[in-house]
């Protein structure tokens, strides 16, 4: 049971932070790319460039599952819309800066 506890703590705590964040609406999609987003990003930068293919395969290592590449597109723009990251360049650029409000 100690497991199940620890599990449901963690979850306390992360909807509790997405709450105070304002991210509280983000899906597993959504959070999933944020997390990805994150992780690409080089140590110490706020930024990373991350088209379709390197965003599906590294979603697959980490996650072991796949996103068409509309849902991909359709958690960027909820992402831009929620305040947590920002298209860096023209609307076709791909790349990304993470913004920490």
């Amino acid at each position: 049971m100690s497991s199940l506890k620890i599990f449901i703590e963690l979850t306390k705590l992360m909807n509790e932070s997405a709450q105070i964040l304002g991210l509280e609406e983000l899906s597993v999609n959504d959070r999933e790319t944020l997390v990805i987003l994150w992780d690409s990003c080089k140590p110490g930068e706020w930024e990373t460039e991350l088209d379709y293919e390197t965003f599906s395969e590294l979603l697959l290592e980490k996650f072991d599952r796949t996103m068409s590449r509309a849902q991909y597109y359709k958690s960027l723009r909820i992402l831009e819309n929620q305040g947590a990251l920002r298209r860096v360049g023209s609307e076709r650029s791909q790349t990304y800066q993470l913004i920490d409000n």
